[in-house]
């Protein structure tokens, strides 16, 4: 509405306060209006409502003390074909491509790689048991039950290493392995197939993008399919994900290595904990090189929760700085000798030509001013600098009333969210009148 046609007074309205969890970024959503005249009051704030989110789960090894541990409840071994891309014999060959697809297994060492390839291709074929290709240390089975956790979501049907085998009284000689799974082999089959269902179409959208398009087009694809949950057995999975469409953070996380992997997009699967409203929870999030820029991506406090069906970027491509702001990666990634991110080149904001470097007060009123004149209903700004940050988003009224002015455009009600972690700032719902 132009300045003309307004009529003086400013009706404050009080916010939504919507918080994700260890799932989702905390943020507050505040209804206000800018005055064409006269003093503007403050923003009302409140602290956001913490949407409590248990622990990311992590598989873990279960060790048998004795020599002849049976596993239990394990589907029978078969001998048919496995029923991935990737068959065991191939399996054997593939780690010199291992840079491109398991990203943290090609960071082991050489016998560690073995022992991962020899297992990956048993449990391919649903071996309830499966012989080492060299005696191996406890630490070393860890360290492959771990890889088969986190840097192969294609696996979404094994659910841990449940015991090893080793001479009596040499327990660091381990020579098999033994193996549970959350579903058998038919199962596994047709979630196979379901979950080709849905990624194929998206493969085919990705043909001809960008790397920074087709990561975008996983990242929203993702969250419109998926809902934040941690009742499903399969939460935690790819198929989780993207088929039945309930995940936690761990399902967000595998469901996009999986997705950009298969665009051919490198990337890893990261854990850590991370801090919101309700305190510091575990947490995953992603590490994945985009036209060779290696960045930081949450999808999971991407996706709106609380009621809103907005989805967000705060979480798409930060540098480690920023994501450090509220996520912290667990020691056990230090044996793994992660690529640096340095850069937000790759970031939303910065692709959009909204990330905000210094300044802080006036640049963001020159953006909203720009968006106001030209009649966006929404605008998204991130800024580099905490302080910068804090300078727009702590009078978030007098930052519309200095874009109103500048623009000459004084719109109605108009909702934002405000994200500290990320250093995050959206105006959405913006109303002109008529």
């Amino acid at each position: 509405m132009r300045k003309g046609a307004w009529i003086a007074g400013l009706a404050l309205l009080l916010a939504l306060m919507l918080c994700a969890c260890a799932g989702s970024a905390p943020y507050a959503r505040v209804v206000l209006r800018a005055t064409p005249e006269g003093d503007a009051p403050s923003v009302l704030q409140a602290d956001p409502v913490p949407t409590p989110v248990p622990d990311a789960q992590y598989a873990s090894l279960t060790v048998g003390e004795t020599v002849g541990v049976q596993t239990p409840d394990s589907p029978a071994a078969q001998s048919e074909e496995p029923i991935l891309r990737q068959d065991s014999a191939e399996a054997q060959t593939v780690s010199a491509n291992a840079e491109d697809e398991h990203f943290l297994a090609a960071r082991q060492s050489e016998q560690v790689q073995a022992l991962f390839w020899a297992v990956y291709g048993g449990v391919e074929a649903f071996e309830e048991r499966i012989a080492l290709p060299v005696s191996a240390t406890r630490e070393q089975v860890e360290a492959v039950g771990e890889l088969l956790t986190i840097d192969c979501p294609e696996l979404f049907y094994f659910s841990h290493l449940s015991a090893v085998y080793y001479p009596e009284g040499q327990p660091d000689c381990i020579t098999e392995v033994g193996v549970s799974y959350s579903m058998d082999r038919a199962q596994a089959g047709q979630a196979q197939k379901a979950l080709d269902g849905v990624v194929q179409p998206l493969l085919e959208q990705a043909k001809g993008l960008s790397d920074y398009e087709k990561e975008l087009l996983a990242h929203d694809s993702l969250i419109e399919a998926c809902t934040y949950d941690t009742s499903s057995p399969n939460s935690g999975t790819v198929y989780g994900a993207l088929v039945e469409g309930r995940a936690r953070c761990q399902g967000y996380a595998n469901a996009m290595t999986y997705l950009l992997r298969r665009m051919g997009l490198p990337c890893a699967y990261l854990y850590g904990t991370a801090e919101n409203a309700s305190g510091r929870e575990s947490h995953a999030w992603n590490l994945v090189s985009v036209g060779g820029v290696w960045t930081l991506v949450d999808a999971t406090w991407d996706d709106p929760t609380g009621g809103e069906d907005t989805l967000s970027y705060a979480y798409f491509n930060l540098n480690t700085a920023l994501m450090g702001e509220t996520h912290v990666l667990d020691a056990a990634f230090d044996r793994y000798a992660l690529p640096r991110c340095t850069s937000l080149s790759v970031s939303y904001s910065a692709q959009e030509s909204v990330l905000i470097y210094g300044n802080g007060f006036d640049e963001a009123a020159e953006l909203l001013a720009k968006a106001l004149a030209q009649g966006s209903p929404s605008l998204s700004m991130q800024f580099v600098e905490k302080k910068d940050y804090e300078a727009a988003s702590d009078d978030v009224q007098s930052l519309l009333q200095r874009a109103a002015e500048i623009s000459g455009i004084f719109p109605g009600n108009v909702a934002y969210v405000a994200d500290a972690g990320a250093h995050w700032l959206e105006f959405r719902a913006i109303d002109y009148g008529s």
